[in-house]
């Protein structure tokens, strides 16, 4: 049994049993593939996948039991292989993070700037995503964290680290009728039209759920994860913005009614998400520290359920 045969198993089932698609992402031939899982199933006297002619059309049974510990064995290989990195030289290496966009404009460069000047050795790479591709990410095994909220919809090996609290607030033209209102409600806001965040599904929504309990029906005209068009069409009096609070400039202050309404709207949490069974490198537990200043490795270590010797201790 190889490696590289547990890693064909996999990609061929994150493919949807594709060969060919599975050969063009992996850089090699659609034979050489079909071989080497012929190969694994030949060890194991067992059949992975359900052939019609030389089409995959399905995983057996036992395919199926076989590809969450395929998938945790190169697991472990990689933590193997970031065990022997960190003892080498635990201040070089690289950082994948998916991040969404408020989360990327806002508040990741100031981290960044102080993160790159204790490490200057570790290269960055920043994935902007929605929320719903994050979990694909981590499949493909494309990052090594995400930042983003509570409502992220990820696997059951993936911990969410709880982060900062924020909420969303109201932005309108200057001497606005909203500004002059002294205890703002949801029916008033409802009275204009709203340029906001996408939205995602009623039961994700924190902004629709608002209005949905109390029968209201928000007159929504655009939505973008833009946060700065969001504000070009506020001031074109398209609409009132409906943001997070996050999202907001110094400037903003300058050129907008900000109407804070923290108590129409449920608050969100920034989170963290890593993989339970991965080895974190020395350097990723100081990036989350320097995001989450209240959080300690400790703290982080109690919230990966799965196995903490993955952890670094060296």
């Amino acid at each position: 049994m190889k490696l590289q045969q547990l890693k064909y198993i996999l990609e061929v089932s994150k493919n949807n049993l594709n060969v060919s698609s599975t050969a063009v992402s992996l850089f090699t031939s659609q034979p050489g593939i079909s071989k080497q899982i012929k190969l694994l199933e030949e060890e194991l006297g067992v059949e992975i996948f359900v052939r019609s002619g030389k089409h995959l059309t399905g995983i057996t049974p036992v395919g199926r039991k076989i590809l969450p510990i395929a998938s945790e064995m190169l697991q472990l290989s990689q933590n193997i292989k970031k065990v022997a990195k960190e003892s080498v030289d635990p201040n070089l290496g690289s950082l994948s993070i998916s991040i969404t966009h408020a989360l990327a404009k806002f508040i990741l460069p100031s981290i960044l700037e102080r993160f790159i000047v204790s490490h200057p050795r570790v290269s960055i790479n920043v994935i902007e995503a929605i929320p719903s591709h994050i979990s694909t990410e981590f499949q493909n095994d494309n990052i090594d964290i995400a930042l983003a909220h509570e409502d992220l919809n990820v696997a059951g090996n993936i911990a969410l680290i709880p982060c900062n609290q924020w909420n969303r607030v109201i932005i309108t033209k200057k001497d606005h009728p909203l500004s002059k209102r002294q205890d703002l409600t949801l029916s008033d806001i409802a009275k204009y039209p709203i340029v906001t965040y996408p939205l995602g599904n009623k039961e994700q929504s924190k902004r629709l759920r608002a209005f949905s309990l109390n029968s209201i029906i928000p007159n929504i005209v655009f939505t973008s994860s833009d946060s700065d068009l969001l504000k070009t069409y506020v001031d074109l009096e398209i609409g009132i913005g409906l943001i997070p609070s996050i999202a907001l400039r110094d400037e903003d202050k300058k050129n907008f009614e900000i109407i804070r309404c923290d108590t129409l709207f449920e608050s969100s949490t920034t989170v963290i998400a890593v993989k339970k069974s991965t080895f974190l490198r020395s350097y990723v537990y100081d990036f989350i520290m320097l995001f989450a200043p209240h959080l300690t490795k400790d703290l982080i270590n109690s919230m990966l359920t799965v196995n903490e010797s993955y952890s670094s201790n060296i």
